[in-house]
């Protein structure tokens, strides 16, 4: 396949195969026939390489990440156990994005980490709109910007530079909304009880902006 400049990978024996079904659900971006989703992994320097790209067609599809190269005298892949980072290109806007996995827990290994003859298979993805470069957003952002702290946190967080009518929303990983509330204030608190990573995501009605932030609560 032709692929965009920093997504060319290596491949080598030790794999972990997996699965995106045709049904995956997606939060902050919709799949089209053609974009590119890619796992990465951090070279000796830090700097994320891909080491896996599969084309999404609109149907079931596998993707098969590969493992470091024992072989080598660089790191050309994942080491056991080392997290696997999503990346999603929009084929038509030529953009890339990093993205978080949900895992099915049915699967051997929903981790979300590398496993040498790994398999998995994800439920959904969702667009972590906390970047910088927000290519999946609408419109302009009204008033200031968008602030959530403290992040991470024990559950309670302050947002700041909300618009008047702004709906919160707050979803867990396995896409469940969790939280759901107007606001007519600039700021707004608000706690989430259980550990683990969520997804904020606010509205901005009189423009139809959409900003997404990744929530983590230890």
């Amino acid at each position: 396949m032709s692929l965009p400049e920093g997504w060319e990978f290596e491949r080598s024996a030790i794999v972990h195969n997996l699965h995106l079904p045709q049904e995956i659900f997606q939060i902050g971006f919709e799949l089209k026939e053609g974009d590119l989703m890619g796992v990465f992994y951090k070279d000796d320097a830090g700097n994320l390489k891909s080491a896996g790209v599969t084309i999404w067609e609109g149907v079931n599809t596998q993707l098969t990440a590969y493992g470091n190269d024992p072989e080598t005298d660089y790191k050309n892949g994942f080491d056991p156990d080392e997290p696997l980072i999503w990346k999603f290109y929009n084929i038509q806007s030529g953009k890339t994005s990093e993205m978080m996995a949900i895992y099915d827990h049915s699967m051997p290994h929903h981790d979300g980490l590398f496993k040498m003859m790994g398999l998995s298979q994800l439920k959904g993805l969702f667009f972590d709109g906390s970047q910088d470069d927000d290519p999946l957003s609408l419109g302009e952002a009204p008033g200031a910007l968008l602030r959530v702290y403290p992040n991470p946190s024990r559950g309670q967080f302050i947002i700041e530079g909300l618009d008047q009518n702004s709906l919160v929303r707050v979803y867990d990983l396995n896409g469940r909304l969790t939280y759901s509330q107007k606001v007519n204030n600039a700021s707004k608190q608000f706690f989430l009880e259980e550990r683990g990573n969520y997804m904020l995501e606010v509205i901005y009605p009189e423009t139809g902006k959409i900003i997404r932030k990744k929530l983590v609560v230890y």
